[in-house]
């Protein structure tokens, strides 16, 4: 889980903290990362992420903010690929940690227990 306070800036306003500690990280987290799970070893990008989650409307920030955590947690990687996205910008392609072969399979589980 994504602590509350690795949300927020120590000097940033009083509403950036309240919402950090108001949001549920590791359930946005979980379902991020489902959507990522779901493109395969294909990947996606963020468009795709978005289309996906389009009926659970979330916003368009608390979606992409998950991603540097998974990222970071080693649940999700970029290895530099991108594609063209509806904004004719390239974005990098994200996918799921177990399409990637130096993530052990046993590792990946505990990093999954976290969740």
């Amino acid at each position: 889980m994504t602590e509350p306070w690795k949300l927020h800036r120590s000097e940033g306003p009083s509403t950036s903290e309240e919402a950090a500690y108001s949001i549920d990280a590791a359930g946005l987290e979980k379902i991020v990362l489902e959507a990522i799970k779901s493109f395969g070893p294909d990947g996606c990008i963020s468009d795709d992420v978005q289309d996906y989650l389009e009926a659970r409307n979330l916003c368009y920030s608390s979606v992409t903010a998950r991603y540097s955590a998974l990222e970071n947690k080693g649940m999700m990687f970029r290895n530099g690929d991108k594609r063209v996205a509806r904004s004719n910008r390239r974005m990098l392609v994200m996918r799921a940690a177990e399409y990637e072969k130096t993530i052990p399979h046993d590792e990946l589980e505990e990093i999954e227990a976290m969740l």
